[in-house]
């Protein structure tokens, strides 16, 4: 369950700021966000995060479509013509504006960005 209040896991939410916010979706598509996960202020992202963000291809049910932009057409599945030389590291190709090679090792670790 999550504290009554977000200091007790570290996070004192300033107002009037934009934040990244992490959640879960349960079995039954309900939305879990808690002031406990991976939430951060938008301005402290370093570039090649806000570019992954802006590139994701949002799953939910009834929103499948690129978080901005627009997916396109590429010649050659992206993860085809990209390497990853770590262990056990497995890639995802990604069409939101750009063909994209996702690499991850246990499916939430991201490694080999460019």
């Amino acid at each position: 369950s999550t504290p009554a209040l977000s200091e007790y896991c570290g996070v004192g939410a300033l107002s009037l700021s934009e934040y990244l916010l992490t959640g879960s979706i349960d079995s039954n598509n309900t939305l879990y966000i808690t002031s406990c996960g991976y939430n951060v202020l938008f301005s402290t992202l370093t570039n090649d995060e806000r570019t992954f963000i802006n590139n994701w291809y949002n799953q939910c049910p009834g929103y499948s479509h690129c978080a901005t932009g627009r997916q396109v057409n590429c010649f050659i599945e992206p993860c085809l013509v990209s390497n990853c030389n770590i262990a056990n590291a497995n890639c995802e190709d990604n069409y939101c504006n750009s063909c994209n090679a996702y690499w991850w090792v246990n499916e939430f670790i991201r490694v080999c960005i460019p």
